[in-house]
């Protein structure tokens, strides 16, 4: 079987159910710090205040992801150099863009169908047996 390979990671036709996963697992301030790393060149806290500017974030939240990003060897930088996106960066990175551009789901917020009773929908009245009232 021929694998495709990404960033030098082996995908597998498995792999197209990761991005959802992933879209899950970081939140948009994450997603936003690692596009902004992969396409713009300068060290983390030029990026980091540009995006805050920019975006009306707050620095100190953007400071608290960029940290869990290079916990998570998403990134790297050293004092005063040009932070940069890792090869497991840009495939997380590529994998939930991806993700977004088939799925019209926002990966910022909980998805409708993951409390049905809350969403109003009538499949969950159907499929489990809810009676509404009134």
């Amino acid at each position: 079987m021929f694998e495709r390979r990404l960033h030098g990671l082996r995908l597998s036709g498995a792999g197209e159910k990761l991005g959802p996963v992933l879209a899950r697992a970081f939140n948009k301030n994450q997603i936003l710090i690692l596009n902004e790393i992969a396409n713009e060149k300068g060290n983390l806290t030029a990026v980091l205040n540009g995006l805050a500017k920019r975006d009306k974030i707050p620095l100190s939240t953007l400071k608290m992801n960029a940290h869990i990003l290079l916990d998570l060897d998403l990134i790297v930088f050293e004092n005063s150099k040009t932070a940069e996106i890792t090869n497991l960066g840009k495939f997380v990175l590529t994998t939930i863009q991806r993700n977004n551009a088939k799925s019209p789901h926002s990966s910022s917020g909980r998805a409708v169908g993951c409390n049905p009773t809350d969403a109003g929908s009538s499949l969950a009245e159907e499929t489990v047996g809810i009676k509404r009232r009134g």
